[in-house]
Parts: structure tokens; C-alpha cells; sequence
């Protein structure tokens, strides 16, 4: 497919999706990334904050997500797990995965401080590329913010 067509593809949908929040869909909810990393001038790591726009629409695994992945991957779906869906890919792979990243599902930036604000802390399961125009991803809730 011609790369320009998809990025206009990916521009089409990134202006759409803002409607479901504005239509008040209750799964389209906030995501925040948290990026650490070491830097060459302070022995204190550095910390870059972004929230996921359009936001995402985020919804618990099912079970038949869970079959789907433990086949494929070798990896295991809990039933608490959160299925992010629609993440544009104007964000790059490497921004959505890798080491020294935090998930915060329900979580926002506030405006002026760029701090986050509320969500639950989450750790990287699994990533889906098959769709071209947005990627998916599987988190799973850090062992201190578990729901009983």
C-alpha cells in the first residue's frame, strides 16, 4: 500500500476518534506513558511524561483474547488485563515499548503542571501490529493496584 495513503489514512482516523470522547463512549478512556531513562549530565534519571492522544479506547481481556494470545505469543492473558485498542501509529514502537517504561491507564497530564494525574500503574504484555492504521496493546495491573 502507498505509504502516503496510509498516513493520510492515519491523519483521517487521528481527527475522528476525538468524536467518540466528545459522544461520551465510557471505554474511551486516558493513557498516560511515562519514559525513564539515564542521562549523560546527572547521575538522576530522567523522566518524559506523555498522555496517548486521541485518547484510547480502553476495555478489560476477554477470554477469547486470551486464547488468541497464549497460542500465539506463549503468552498469558489474566482475566483484570486491560486491552488498549486504537493507539495511532503517529506514536513510533519505541514509544510504546521497551525498557524504562511505565503504562498509567486512567490517567491524565494536567495542562499547565504536565504531571500526572490519577490512573493505575500497568506493565507491558503484549503489543498487536496487525492493524495499520493504530496499534494495540495488553496490560496488566502492577501487584499494588489490583481490584479485589
Amino acid at each position: 500500500m502507498n505509504p502516503n495513503l496510509i498516513e493520510q489514512m492515519i491523519d483521517l482516523r487521528d481527527l475522528a476518534a476525538p468524536l467518540a470522547e466528545i459522544f461520551g463512549v465510557p471505554t474511551v478512556r486516558g493513557l498516560v506513558i511515562q519514559h525513564r531513562y539515564s542521562s549523560d549530565i546527572s547521575p538522576i534519571p530522567v523522566e518524559t511524561l506523555y498522555e496517548i492522544e486521541p485518547h484510547p479506547v480502553i476495555v478489560t481481556a476477554n477470554a477469547s483474547l486470551g486464547q488468541a494470545f497464549s497460542g500465539a505469543q506463549n503468552i498469558t492473558i489474566e482475566i483484570d488485563d486491560f486491552q488498549i485498542k486504537g493507539i495511532s501509529r503517529r506514536y513510533t514502537y519505541e514509544q510504546l515499548v521497551g525498557t524504562g517504561i511505565n503504562y498509567w491507564v486512567d490517567a491524565k497530564l494536567h495542562p499547565l503542571t504536565k504531571r500526572r494525574i490519577g490512573g493505575v500503574e500497568c506493565d507491558f504484555v503484549a503489543i498487536l501490529q496487525g492493524n495499520t492504521l493504530t496499534w494495540d496493546l495488553i496490560l496488566r495491573r502492577k501487584p499494588d493496584h489490583v481490584s479485589r
